[in-house]
């Protein structure tokens, strides 16, 4: 599936961001990547420990703090308005992909879907 998010401002990665129709297109894989990349970054755990089953707090140990790190960073990275929500439902990192990925959907007005 592939996901396109209508952009408010430019993405800081040229590769994501496409200036003639100011629409960021991502793939589940695509997300799952990137968010891997921000959990390695902020936990310090070996990118073989993320996987989409890998549960939040037993097996990453997010901590209250980690959560408001975590929801800036990838608010930042997906241009999304305050991911802290997402850990109030998210239980693995799977979790986390498909909020991300239906935040994105959500944003993409109807005529662009």
């Amino acid at each position: 599936m592939v996901v396109k998010r209508a952009q408010y401002r430019p993405n800081p990665n040229p590769l994501l961001w496409h200036e003639e129709t100011s629409v960021i297109v991502l793939s589940r894989e695509e997300i799952s990547k990137k968010l891997t990349s921000l959990l390695v970054e902020a936990l310090y755990v070996e990118e073989k420990d993320v996987k989409d089953s890998a549960r939040l707090k037993e097996h990453l140990d997010v901590e209250w703090a980690d959560v408001l790190h975590l929801g800036f960073m990838i608010g930042r990275e997906f241009n999304l308005k305050d991911c802290r929500a997402a850990f109030e439902t998210a239980a693995t990192v799977g979790d986390l992909v498909t909020y991300i990925e239906t935040k994105l959907q959500e944003a993409v007005p109807q005529e662009q879907v």
